[in-house]
């Protein structure tokens, strides 16, 4: 899921709903070091937002 689809996807599930995000990184070692990276929604040119797994739960 995108990550800026969140919060309207909460917003209309209304109160009592919490989110969360774990975003898929990719990572490359440069220069000998590994470096990590957040995989964003659509191109390079597109959504600039993270793409992961979202959780949603209602509190009691």
């Amino acid at each position: 899921m995108c990550e800026d689809d969140l919060t309207p996807l909460t917003s209309t599930l209304g109160a009592g709903w919490s989110k969360n995000l774990e975003p898929y990184q990719w990572a490359q070692v440069v220069n000998g070091k590994r470096v990590t990276w957040n995989s964003r929604c659509g191109e390079d040119t597109g959504r600039a937002d993270r793409v992961g797994t979202a959780i949603v739960v209602k509190g009691r």
